[in-house]
C-alpha cells in the first residue's frame, strides 16, 4: 500500500485504463490549483488496485481532502474478486486516515462502471446525471438513423452552407480554439471554473492523452471546434466552442456529425462518449443537444466518503458561519468549505 509513480503500477493482466488516469490529465487540474496529483496502489501478487486523485491541503488547517480530477475517475483494478477489492479499499482507508485526509469526493466513470471496485461502508454513491454515448460499432447508416430528425435537418443545412470539417494540427490551431472556447464561456456566462490557464491546455496537449482537435470552417474562418481524447476503447469529447455569429449555419450539427464518423474510424475504439449536460436537470440545452446525436445513455455516479467526521463537520460549520449564504448550498455541495475559498465549483 504505497504511493507510486504512474509508470510502475500496471500489472499483468493490466487493469482497465482510460485517459482520466494519465498523469498529464491530472497535472492539468493540479495547474488549476485543485491539489497535488497522487496515485495509491495496492498490490498482491499479480493483482493490482489503484486510485488516482488530487490531494489538496485544506486552508488554515493541517488536514487534506481528496477529489478525483474533473471528468471521471475512481479506483481501477485487474481483479474483481470481492475479497481483494475489500482488502484494497481497507488499505486505502488506512492510508487516508494516517495522512490526515478528512473526506473524499469521487467522480466515477459512466462507461467503466468502476463503482464496483470500491468496498467500503463509509462510501455513499449517488446518481448525478445521465450522459450520452455513441456506439461506434454501428454502421454509418445506423448511426445516422439514431440521430434526431431535428439534428439531421441541421446537418443538411450546414451542407447547403458548404461548411467544411477538418482534423486540425493541435500545435497550430490550439490558440485559436482556446480563444473561441473562452468567448463561448463568456457568452453562456460560465463561472470562473471554466476559464483555464494556458498551462492547463498545454498539459491536455500531451501526446499520452492522444488529443485531437476538430474544426468546422466557412472558407478559412473557424466556426466551431472540439477537443477530444482517444483512449484504448473510448473516444472522449472534452471541450467544445462555437462562434455565435454563425450558429444559424448549424456548424455544431456538422461538427458532431463528422465527429461521430471520425471517431468510428479510430479503431479499436467502440464508444464515443459525449458526456452530460451542464446541470443535473436533463432539460438543459447542452444535454438535449448531445442527446439528439445518438441513443446511448450511461449514468454518471458520484461518491462521497468522510474519513474524519468531527473535523469535516467543524469545517462545514465554520464555512457557513463565515458566509451564511452557503447554508442553502450545503445539501448539494459536499466540500462546502471550498465553495467560499476556491474556484472549485464541482464538489457536488
Amino acid at each position: 500500500m504505497i504511493l507510486q509513480t504512474w509508470e510502475k503500477i500496471i500489472g499483468d493482466p493490466a487493469p482497465p485504463w482510460d485517459i482520466y488516469w494519465e498523469y498529464s490529465y491530472c497535472k492539468a487540474w493540479e495547474i488549476e490549483g485543485a491539489g497535488y496529483s497522487r496515485m495509491f496502489s495496492y498490490v498482491r501478487g499479480d493483482s493490482v488496485w489503484f486510485h488516482v486523485f488530487l490531494l489538496n491541503p485544506i486552508p488554515d488547517t493541517d488536514y487534506f481532502d481528496i477529489q478525483t480530477p474533473y471528468g471521471y475517475g475512481g479506483p481501477l483494478t485487474n481483479n474483481s474478486d470481492p475479497d481483494f477489492i475489500f482488502e484494497a479499499s481497507q488499505a486505502f482507508g488506512e492510508w487516508a486516515r494516517s495522512n490526515r485526509v478528512v473526506c473524499e469526493f469521487i467522480r466515477f466513470h459512466p462507461i467503466l462502471k468502476n463503482e464496483s471496485f470500491v468496498s467500503d461502508s463509509l462510501l455513499t454513491i449517488e446518481e448525478n446525471r445521465t450522459t450520452v454515448f455513441i456506439d461506434l460499432r454501428l454502421s454509418e447508416e445506423q448511426l445516422y438513423e439514431e440521430m434526431d430528425a431535428s439534428f439531421r435537418r441541421g446537418i443538411r443545412k450546414a451542407t447547403v452552407n458548404r461548411l467544411r470539417f477538418q482534423e486540425l494540427r493541435i500545435n497550430e490551431y490550439l490558440p485559436q480554439f482556446v480563444s473561441l472556447y473562452n468567448a463561448t464561456m463568456r457568452r453562456v456566462e460560465a463561472g470562473p471554473f471554466y476559464f483555464f490557464k494556458p498551462e492547463h491546455f498545454a498539459a491536455l496537449s500531451d501526446s499520452r492523452l492522444k488529443p485531437a482537435l476538430l474544426g468546422v470552417f466557412d472558407v478559412e474562418e473557424l466556426l466551431a471546434g472540439a477537443l477530444l481524447f482517444v483512449g484504448d476503447e473510448i473516444v472522449h469529447y472534452h471541450l467544445g466552442a462555437s462562434d455565435p455569429r454563425f450558429l444559424e449555419k448549424r456548424p455544431n450539427n456538422f461538427l458532431f456529425y463528422n465527429m461521430v464518423l471520425w471517431a468510428k474510424n479510430k479503431k479499436p475504439c467502440k464508444i464515443l462518449h459525449l458526456g452530460g449536460g451542464f446541470e443535473k436537470n436533463p432539460g438543459n440545452s447542452l444535454f438535449k443537444f448531445k442527446a439528439s446525436v445518438g441513443k446511448g445513455r450511461a449514468l454518471f455516479n458520484i461518491g462521497k466518503r468522510i474519513w474524519n467526521e468531527t473535523v469535516y463537520r467543524e469545517l462545514c460549520e465554520q464555512a457557513v458561519e463565515k458566509k451564511p449564504q452557503l447554508a442553502s448550498l450545503r445539501k448539494n455541495y459536499f466540500q462546502i468549505y471550498r465553495v467560499s475559498k476556491s474556484r472549485d465549483e464541482h464538489s457536488y
